[in-house]
């Protein structure tokens, strides 16, 4: 097992991780002394930091493109996993429609103590996500996310399939359910006389008013 934070949020992580500190610590110890696998791993390619894109348009991008290559697909004792939340992310706005600071420190430009926990949280539930389903912006009022019985384990492209249809279906039936509410209310807006009676005198004064 094997982590690695990047300024991207690029994680590397056991294809079925425990959240276990004791056999965590055993892992790190027995990779530490696999000198090619941390050599074949851990070592972004020198042609991609080399690339005119890399240096100067949307290193993201490529770096997106490297991982969705499979390359890193080839074992079942590790994996390469974006964690995208802050992929779509925005300022956050107050109820008067300022900016909220509080995120930030006093320079504006690095993160407060809120920002912090907040993409602390964020980056925890992206992890118990599936690959393909998770949340691109900050988890603002969210609880943190958990392994359930069904998905013990950190999800990797390997192991996300089945939780990802699970979300794709029931995200179809809120949509589905928002969609079937809408109409009926529509429906029933359409069938009210008192709403037919408002607005037929509200287009009446409004022609009146052209009138004057």
């Amino acid at each position: 097992m094997f982590l690695l934070p990047s300024s991207t949020s690029t994680i590397l992580f056991d294809k079925n991780f425990a959240l276990d500190v004791e056999n965590y610590t055993v892992s790190i110890e027995e990779l530490s002394h696999d000198e090619n696998f941390l050599e074949k791993y851990t070592t972004w390619p020198l042609e991609l930091f080399s690339q005119h894109d890399y240096l100067y348009g949307n290193p993201h991008a490529l770096l997106s493109d490297l991982i969705n290559s499979e390359r890193y697909e080839k074992r079942n004792d590790f994996a390469v996993v974006i964690q995208p939340f802050m992929t779509h992310n925005k300022l956050s706005y107050k109820h008067n429609n300022k900016i909220d600071f509080s995120y930030f420190a006093p320079a504006c430009f690095h993160l407060s103590d809120k920002g912090h926990s907040l993409a602390a949280i964020s980056l925890w539930n992206n992890l118990f996500e599936p690959v393909g389903g998770k949340t691109r912006t900050w988890h603002i009022g969210k609880p943190l996310k958990y392994h359930t019985k069904e998905y013990p384990y950190i999800f990797t492209s390997k192991n996300s399939a089945k939780a990802l249809d699970e979300l794709k279906s029931r995200t179809l039936m809120r949509t589905t359910d928002c969609a079937t509410k809408i109409i009926r209310n529509t429906s029933t807006s359409d069938h009210n006389p008192t709403s037919h009676y408002h607005r037929k005198h509200k287009k009446v004064d409004s022609d009146l008013s052209h009138t004057k």
